[in-house]
């Protein structure tokens, strides 16, 4: 068995850029009248996504690498960032640019690699103040979860609004393809 020597954060960096691959998989036929399509009960495509991309900028930009958010230096694709909270109504009432938000979901990956490509393991135990929306106060490792898993949840919830839709939720692989 090879043994691995990454650090705790170099296999979080590696997490990252998966669960990325996997969300942009399932987001690569939504078309901005699916993204706006309103289901009963959980917010619209374009909720979940605008919140789990802002969520993502806010934990990694601002919390733990003390920088601007990525939205601050770029077309996010709307005004107002959506809410903690209660981003079905943002999504139904804001204008937004769908083109111009899935742009800059990318450049908020990028930015999360780049900061896990030079952050150490002492970040996994960096004080972190989430006050602001109810946490309180959290190490490094617990606010690191709570972006990856804000991604992995709101992805389940974007493909279950696709299969609504007739449409595939996640992506399917090339081998679970060919053995169909």
């Amino acid at each position: 068995m090879k043994q691995n020597n990454r650090s705790a954060v170099e296999n979080l960096r590696f997490m990252f850029e998966q669960m990325h691959g996997y969300l942009e998989g399932t987001m690569q036929d939504v078309t901005d009248s699916i993204a706006r399509f309103e289901p009963e009960g959980p917010a619209p495509i374009l909720g979940q996504y605008a919140h789990l991309v802002t969520g993502e900028d806010w934990f990694i930009n601002v919390k733990l690498a003390n920088q601007a958010p990525v939205m601050m230096r770029t077309n996010p694709g709307f005004q107002t960032p959506p809410p903690p909270t209660g981003w079905d109504v943002w999504a139904r009432t804001e204008e937004t640019n769908w083109e111009a938000l899935r742009a800059y979901a990318l450049q908020v990956y990028e930015a999360t690699d780049a900061f896990l490509a030079t952050a150490d393991d002492s970040l996994l135990d960096q004080p972190i103040d989430l006050t602001e929306v109810g946490m309180g106060h959290v190490n490094g490792a617990a606010a690191l979860f709570l972006a990856f898993v804000n991604i992995a949840l709101h992805t389940g919830e974007i493909s279950a609004i696709k299969g609504i839709n007739g449409l595939v939720g996640y992506p399917v692989s090339e081998a679970v393809e060919a053995a169909a």
